[in-house]
């Protein structure tokens, strides 16, 4: 049996509000504020060389376009439903670059796996429960109704950005 790291531990344990998937198209505000808060507890505490999640951003199918522009089109037609952006930068004197986060809640397990594989086509190997494409900036990944990415564009981030992933693909599983 695997033991898991504080890290996996503390998004094992995120709340199960987190885990239900909004409804597809507009929604209130107060609904819309609901689940950017369950979102937020996916974040994982930071690796020990970098801070805190900074410039979290909730995204949802009204302004998706603000982050991803031309490539939100394919996210929407498969059912995403919400998204989480977030930015773990450095620790003074630590090696390394910023981490980019981001999580993408899909209304269906179908819909994630489909808009991953539109991504990725066939290169997804099996990781953490889901499919998984590790390379050198990162590692970006499925799993059920969750496309989780931690990627940077260079340094010696990569063991991070695993462990930021497993992290988020645990607490996906719960």
């Amino acid at each position: 049996m695997r033991s898991l790291t504080p890290l996996a531990l503390a998004l094992a344990l995120a709340t199960p509000a987190a885990f239900a998937a909004p409804p597809v198209g507009p929604a209130s505000p107060g609904i819309v504020a609901s689940q950017e808060k369950a979102l937020k507890t996916f974040l994982p505490k930071a690796p020990k060389t970098h801070k805190a999640a900074s410039k979290v951003q909730p995204r949802n199918r009204d302004d998706i376009y603000e982050q991803i522009n031309g490539g939100s089109a394919s996210f929407l037609e498969n059912g995403m439903t919400d998204a989480l952006f977030a930015q773990y930068a450095p620790k003074k004197g630590a090696a390394g670059q910023e981490i980019a986060v981001e999580i993408y809640r899909f209304a269906t397990d179908a819909g994630a796996l489909k808009q991953f594989k539109t991504l990725y086509e066939n290169e997804g190997k099996p990781w953490e429960g889901g499919l998984a494409v590790q390379h050198e900036f990162g590692v970006e990944a499925t799993v059920g109704r969750f496309i989780l990415k931690a990627t940077f564009n260079d340094g010696p981030n990569a063991e991070a950005c695993k462990t930021l992933t497993a992290a988020l693909a645990a607490a996906t599983r719960k």
